[in-house]
């Protein structure tokens, strides 16, 4: 019975029934189930117009699509239709009515007193030659506010040259007591240029004038903050949808190509707000903001999906520049450097990647479903260790579920005692070339091991507060071996800055160590330079406790920061050990390998020996060797094998 063309639609896209209207339209039947797709019946650009609004009406809002509305025949369907959500049992499928307010018609021609009848507002009339100043008085009477004349003299101006102009009176005074969240109330006096020549040589000016108009100012400012971060000012999730959405549909036309959705967790960035407290937490936001925002402005956008998580998206032509492109994000995100108080924190993240090609999204695709796809790769990748790139191709499999499942992710109460196990690493001496200690890591055994790389052990136990007690058992194993050998080789342990300033945990070592220095001088305990850059004063404080002991002290993971390099000329520290990047960089540009050799001269000069980590070839070994680093550990020398 509904006179326009109508139709219902189910979520597969597919037309259900038609009226009479709707089949003579599009050269369907009636009635009965049709099964065509709706989108067959379209042309390219129509089906993009009208997926927004199908898809809000599927998720139970109703919405209209305007423009031209063209057939896959190229058969004119009018500018405007309607889509509406029908309620159904439970269990039924969702079911839309889709109807067409039919083809449009040429707009009725209207004279200026047919027009004046059937406007609401009020309209005021003026010649083509009346001087604004004429004009401003009754404006501002039917306006009831005031009105600046240059700005009224330049937009009659441009009204008598045809263009539509639009100014507000009240601005100035404007509620001061409106409600929070809604817009101040002004007039709008809308300025049109008359349809009709009047007896003089231009056409007159209509002005349109409406009270109670929201502020257009302070509508685009709750436009901007409804759908902006407030503290990035980056999108915020919402903002970041629709993007999305508009990325998908360009993806569309770009049949070579495919859309890359990232997925940013931020890894440890907890210990930034307890140590450096909320500011610290808040500046670190905004600059891990600023580096994905220049890592994204060229290529996509950025945006903040909440907490200290983050989301990208730009359109790219394979998975592998997919992948380039979050390894130079990894890269922005290690250069950051925040100073509190005598404490530097850097930051890291894990990142999660859905690639979806044009031939896969040729299918209407929810665009929430993709940023969670991305969010479940980002948990593989805190599943072991953080710091870490994962790719999920997506395919039409990944889009017929309500959810994408995410991984697991290792918890305290996933862990027990007797998970763990210790494994050794040797570090031998390049300049004698003979053994020089072992490095003993933690690890968990059995089926608990698969997938879950160190770090994700550490995060764990320090999520459980106890961090402390576990190197604690580690430590205890490492001085009941070192009681039992003989020999000058040291055996290394990682420490944590939670046990470096845990009181059990130095008390153990007090016990143990305080009437037997010849063992102490066999162990040396390292902290990473990143813990010692977070927390400076605990670890000097650690490190004058182990030396008193006499036991070795070590820097992990130096990568040649100067807070660290001015702090250790007051430090009796033994050795530093160069993070892998540093490493890396000497086989790979000469240049490099001088500022390395002017780095180790300098830890010499300072009483500080040097030891190489991940040497993987004999030529890594060789150059480090020519560069005086006196040891050196890796695949090259060993890999971790179970400690006897």
């Amino acid at each position: 019975m509904i006179p326009q063309p109508a139709a219902f639609l189910n979520t597969d896209g597919a037309v259900v029934a038609v009226n009479r209207a709707f089949g003579d339209l599009l050269g369907l039947g009636t009635g009965d189930p049709i099964g065509t797709r709706f989108s067959d019946c379209l042309s390219r650009e129509t089906r993009r117009r009208c997926r927004p609004a199908l898809k809000a009406a599927f998720n139970g809002t109703p919405a209209e699509i305007s423009g031209k509305l063209v057939s896959a025949s190229g058969a004119d369907l009018g500018s405007r239709a309607v889509c509406t959500p029908i309620p159904l049992q439970e269990e039924a499928s969702a079911v839309v009515l889709l109807q067409f307010d039919g083809v449009a018609e040429e707009p009725e021609s209207l004279g200026i007193d047919d027009l004046l009848t059937r406007f609401p507002d009020d309209v005021l009339i003026f010649g083509a030659l009346e001087e604004p100043a004429s004009i401003l008085a009754p404006l501002e009477d039917a306006a009831g506010g005031s009105i600046d004349l240059a700005e009224l003299e330049v937009m009659l101006e441009n009204c008598l040259n045809g263009d539509v102009q639009t100014l507000y009176a009240g601005l100035s005074a404007r509620k001061a007591h409106c409600e929070p969240g809604s817009a101040a109330k002004i007039t709008e006096i809308r300025l049109v240029p008359l349809a009709e020549p009047s007896d003089r040589d231009r056409p007159g000016v209509m002005a349109i004038v409406r009270s109670n108009v929201d502020s257009p100012h302070e509508v685009e400012e709750y436009r901007r903050l409804a759908y902006q971060d407030a503290l990035t000012g980056l999108s915020n999730r919402r903002a970041f949808l629709t993007f999305l959405q508009e990325h998908l549909a360009r993806l569309e036309e770009n049949p070579l190509g495919g859309l890359a959705v990232f997925y940013f967790d931020l890894d440890e960035f907890k210990k930034v707000n307890d140590l450096g407290g909320h500011d610290a937490g808040d500046e670190m936001l905004v600059r891990v903001a600023f580096a994905l925002q220049r890592c994204f402005c060229d290529t996509g956008c950025v945006g903040r999906i909440g907490g200290d998580e983050f989301a990208g998206m730009c359109l790219l032509p394979d998975e592998g520049h997919a992948l380039d492109h979050a390894e130079r994000v990894l890269d922005a995100l290690s250069r950051i450097r925040l100073e509190v108080s005598n404490r530097i924190f850097t930051i890291g993240s894990s990142i999660g990647i859905s690639f979806l090609t044009s031939q896969v999204a040729d299918k209407p695709i929810d665009p929430s479903a993709l940023l969670r796809l991305a969010d479940a790769a980002c948990l593989r990748g805190k599943r072991v260790g953080g710091r870490t790139v994962h790719l999920h191709k997506a395919d039409a499999d990944d889009f017929r579920l309500d959810d994408a499942v995410p991984a697991q992710v290792l918890e305290p109460d996933d862990i027990r005692a007797n998970d763990f196990a210790l494994y050794s690493m040797p570090i031998r001496f390049l300049q004698e070339d003979r053994p020089c200690g072992e490095e003993i890591l933690l690890r968990l055994r059995g089926e608990q091991a698969s997938g879950y790389s160190p770090k994700v052990l550490i995060s764990a136990a320090e999520r459980s507060g106890f961090v402390a007690q576990i190197e604690g058992w580690t430590l205890d194993k490492v001085l009941d071996a070192a009681a039992a050998r003989d020999g000058k080789t040291v055996l290394t342990v990682n420490v944590s800055a939670e046990s470096a300033g845990n009181p059990d945990f130095r008390d153990l070592l007090q016990k143990r160590l305080c009437n037997d220095p010849l063992m102490a001088s066999r162990i040396c305990l390292e902290v990473a330079e990143r813990d010692f850059l977070r927390e400076p004063t605990t670890i000097e404080s650690f490190f004058q406790f182990l030396i008193d002991l006499g036991c070795q002290t070590a820097i992990d993971d130096f990568a040649g920061h100067w807070p660290v390099l001015a702090r250790l000329t007051d430090l009796r520290v033994d050795w530093i050990k160069l993070d892998s990047s540093l490493t890396q960089l000497v086989t790979r540009d000469r240049s490099k390998a001088l500022v390395l050799k002017g780095l180790t001269d300098a830890a010499h000069d300072l009483g500080i020996k040097v030891i190489a980590k991940h040497v993987e070839t004999e030529r890594e070994m060789a150059l480090l060797r020519a560069l005086g680093i006196e040891a050196a550990q890796g695949y090259f020398f060993g890999k971790p094998a179970p400690w006897a």
